[in-house]
């Protein structure tokens, strides 16, 4: 009689980081890693995703600015400007 024994290939979970971004001076906290939507980040700032508007975001020493079809990953202390461009 043989027995065939397998071994647990499950990797151990992943270490979660909180982390802390902030959407036109408002504190949110999310998952360090977590891709964030063009759409999350107005709908946070309290605009209509539909609205005419320019996403901005600063983390460190890099930024750039996001469209409605773009998201980016979240890192502690990012800062996320959404403006009203409509009239512009």
């Amino acid at each position: 009689m043989s027995f065939n024994l397998r071994m647990n290939t499950m990797s151990p979970p992943r270490q979660v980081n909180p982390s802390t971004f902030f959407v036109n001076g408002r504190r949110f906290h999310s998952v360090e890693g977590r891709k964030l939507s063009y759409a999350e980040v107005v709908r946070n700032a309290g605009f209509p995703v539909l609205s005419v508007l320019t996403v901005t975001y600063k983390d460190g020493d890099r930024g750039g600015s996001m469209t409605m079809e773009s998201s980016v990953l979240v890192k502690d202390g990012m800062i996320f400007n959404v403006a009203d461009t409509s009239n512009a």
